[in-house]
């Protein structure tokens, strides 16, 4: 029985992470399948694919792993397949078959494929389902058929099961539903996945894991793990233990605001360790060891779930984008936040770590291109350790990394971009970076998380010049929920500022939101993928801009893959501010004025949104004027004055009185106002008890109790408070385009212990939102009530 936290080196296969599928895109010019591999042994590395008819299979060049320590390579292998290849081309309604050839190099040895890695294609979930079989893939189809999966905020030791085993539970399924290899196989199983954010949680690692993080670091990168920070320490240092010894450091020597400095991740071998666990069950001690056992419930029944997770990541193409918790909570939080890291040698070399490590194991398979030149490579050549040496050549010239990642206060190279592209047949897929790349208007208020410049160049230049359906991948919800948004996160930074309440929702900053619902608006339609804030939900926003033009734009958020608490669960008890039939709260209007108001006009509005706010008392109508009030006029300095004078936005009504709507109405027709107006629509489940309790994934109804029936019935019909997993897909109605969001989650029985990996009940909360352009006639009007 083994006492190491984790797996004992000796024992390791050589493919200890992956195979991830990566990047699967058909375009005119060619078809690429990407995967991504790390090994213990140096290889090189050839990714072999099949169609259906057996034909020979598409083969990739070879390619080399990059060494970032003793036992760590990693690779990113890619099959080119031109239109005229021999083999044919990639279709949508097949099912494509790969395999992948490791060669070890160091020392050298034979040939080896996914087969020949111990129980990997045998073992209790073998990679291909069925035991002996390769993992497989389908090419997005049309709308009508097409299946993505998208969420976030996945935390070990976070309450909850792992819903990320989810997309291999919808993969089982629909294999066995529709046959293994079928054509009706290819367009019902899942097509794409999307994680939006918070893949790791690199500040927040569970007291009882990292010491295993930390060791398995230095396992990994061996000499080279005794990265010495700028003030001497290093990765075996006593006085940086888990716990107060670490806490004590980060506050006494960095700026790092996060909460959970106890377990924050440091050195650079030790988030490369937290990324292998988060999707390979190599390196985990095994099942019967003493440090496992050890393990807090949550982190056990997460280290349980990985195996079915990285069978899922191998069996649907996977992209990916971050937000904070890959390098740290409140990361670029605002102008003074950023200022004091890239200042801070400590702060900056925890960040530095973070985002090469990202570079890796996400950004890289996400655009494999992109990092064979330029500024990208350089990161990634920096991190390579060439045969012979012990260290990287980052230690030697770090200066050109933090230039490419825009960690100096200037910098002096082309930046490392983060956000991507993708596109399929019937849509597009446009990824925003809005942690590096944001607007700070002013020094401690919020920031724009995507300045004017950034909206153009990674939104609107890229919109496709047909009528595929744009889907935007935005870590945090353009349109969240009201409750949260405009009540209890204002409430959070009040009491305790502004840290402590992460408080950063787009409509923090009302000009830099209007602007970037203006340039979704030029979409005509577009669907929104978010994550984030640990609850989910779906909104639909029917938007009319100044000159005719208008757009639906719906918001999906699905999150939190793993990380259910207490708030969570009561964001999911209050949905829309009630769990009656119809909600209390359905929809909210706004209007806007593009050349802002007079100072006495802004403080009547300010004064008639007071009375209706306490008119309203604590109704679902109150917060939308409460947060009207606070941009009116509680903290102009937040933002800039030019942009507050140049604009304003408020309430539809109800206003006290017919004078108030008919001044309003004057403001909004004016000659050349450039004015606009808004409504958002917040949906439900809306189908019957029996329904929602009868359609149930994993389990026949027979074997719920009466409780768990009508829990799993009634529950969670506007907001899911607990970990879940979206599914995303389309139906036209009448010739109406429709899109449907299934948030997956689940209900552990009463008597399955908290450790275990089985996910007891898994429901879905059903959310369907129209895609039709909105007509006049929704535009919302002023409105008043005596």
């Amino acid at each position: 029985m083994s006492e190491l936290p984790y797996r004992p080196p000796a024992d390791w296969p050589l493919l200890i992470c992956g195979p991830i599928l990566r990047r699967v895109e058909k375009t005119a010019e060619k078809s690429i399948i990407s995967i991504f591999v790390a090994t213990s042994v140096a290889c090189k590395v050839e990714l072999l694919v099949w169609g259906a008819d057996g034909a020979a299979p598409w083969i990739s060049d070879t390619h080399q792993t990059r060494r970032l320590g003793n036992q760590l390579n990693v690779c990113v292998c890619t099959v080119s397949i031109l239109p005229n290849s021999p083999s044919g081309e990639l279709s949508a309604g097949m099912v494509y078959k790969y395999d992948v050839r490791l060669t070890p190099q160091d020392p050298v040895g034979a040939p080896q494929s996914l087969a020949d890695q111990e129980e990997l294609l045998t073992g209790d979930f073998p990679l291909g389902y069925d035991k002996g079989e390769l993992p497989t893939f389908s090419l997005p189809p049309a709308l009508d058929r097409l299946t993505v999966l998208h969420g976030s905020c996945r935390k070990p030791h976070g309450g909850g099961p792992d819903a990320l085993q989810i997309a291999d539970i919808l993969l089982e399924v629909a294999r066995k539903e529709a046959g293994a290899g079928t054509r009706e196989n290819a367009l019902r199983r899942p097509h794409q996945l999307f994680l939006t954010g918070d893949q790791i949680y690199a500040d927040d690692v569970a007291l009882t894991l990292l010491p295993m993080v930390t060791a398995l670091g230095q396992e990994l990168i061996g000499a080279a793990a005794l990265e010495r920070f700028p003030d001497g320490h290093v990765i075996t240092d006593v006085d940086l233990g888990p716990g107060e010894k670490r806490e004590n450091y980060l506050k006494k020597v960095s700026t790092i605001t996060s909460d959970t400095r106890q377990g924050h991740l440091l050195f650079f071998a030790e988030f490369c360790a937290m990324y292998l666990l988060a999707w390979s069950d190599e390196l985990w001690a095994r099942e019967s060891s003493t440090a496992r056992l050890q393990l807090e419930d949550e982190v056990r029944s997460y280290a349980e779930s990985v195996r079915r997770v990285r069978r899922a990541m191998a069996n649907v193409p996977t992209m990916m984008m971050f937000d904070d918790h890959e390098i740290t909570d409140d990361w670029n939080l605002d102008r003074a936040w950023q200022m004091n890291s890239v200042l801070n040698p400590i702060t900056k070399r925890i960040i530095r770590n973070g985002l090469l490590a990202f570079a890796v194991f996400q950004a890289w398979g996400n655009e494999p291109q992109i990092w064979s030149q330029g500024s990208h490579k350089n990161v990634l050549d920096a991190l390579t350790i060439a045969t012979g040496s012990a260290v990287p050549p980052l230690d030697a010239d770090p200066a050109l990394v933090d230039n490419a990642l825009g960690l100096m206060p200037v910098s002096s190279v082309e930046r490392v971009r983060w956000d991507w592209v993708l596109d399929a047949q019937s849509h597009r897929v446009i990824a925003l970076d809005t942690r590096t790349r944001r607007g700070y208007p002013s020094h401690k208020g919020p920031a724009a998380l995507l300045p004017d410049e950034e909206i153009t160049s990674q939104l609107t230049d890229r919109r496709p010049d047909t009528d595929r359906l744009t889907l935007v991948i935005a870590p945090a919800p353009v349109n969240g929920y009201p409750l949260a948004e405009a009540v209890l996160q204002p409430a959070a930074v009040a009491a305790k500022g502004g840290y402590y309440g992460d408080h950063e929702p787009w409509v923090a900053n009302r000009p830099a939101y209007e602007k970037i619902l203006a340039a979704l608006a030029t979409f005509g339609r577009v669907v929104v993928l978010s994550g984030d804030v640990h609850y989910a939900f779906t909104n639909h926003m029917a938007y009319f801009g100044p000159h005719g033009e208008s757009c639906c734009i719906v918001q999906l958020c699905s999150t939190a893959l793993k990380n259910a608490d207490w708030k969570t669960l009561t964001s999911q008890a209050a949905g829309y501010f009630g769990q009656t039939q119809v909600p209390i709260i359905e929809s909210q209007g706004w209007l806007g004025f593009a050349n802002g108001v007079e100072p006495e006009t802004r403080a009547d509005w300010w004064h008639d949104l007071k009375i209706q706010a306490e008119k309203a008392g604590d109704t679902a109508r109150s917060v939308l004027f409460r947060r009207a009030l606070a941009e009116l006029r509680e903290h102009p300095e937040w933002f800039d004055e030019t942009a507050l004078a140049e604009m304003a936005c408020v309430p539809d009504g109800p206003w006290p009185t017919e004078d108030r709507v008919r001044a309003l109405e004057e403001l909004l027709l004016r000659p050349n106002s450039q004015n606009w107006a808004y409504r958002i629509t917040y949906v439900r489940d809306t189908r019957s008890v029996v329904k929602r309790g009868s359609e149930v994934l994993n389990r026949p109804i027979s074997l719920l109790s009466g409780i768990q029936w009508l829990f799993i019935a009634t529950e969670a019909r506007d907001v899911v408070g607990s970990p879940n997993l979206g599914a995303i897909t389309f139906q036209e109605i009448s010739g109406h385009l429709e899109v449907v969001h299934r948030l997956h989650w689940m209900t552990r029985d009463l008597f399955t212990p908290a450790a275990s990996s089985f996910p007891g009940t898994v429901v879905h909360t059903r959310h369907v939102a129209p895609l039709s352009i909105p007509n006049v006639a929704e535009r919302p009007v002023p409105g008043w009530s005596p």
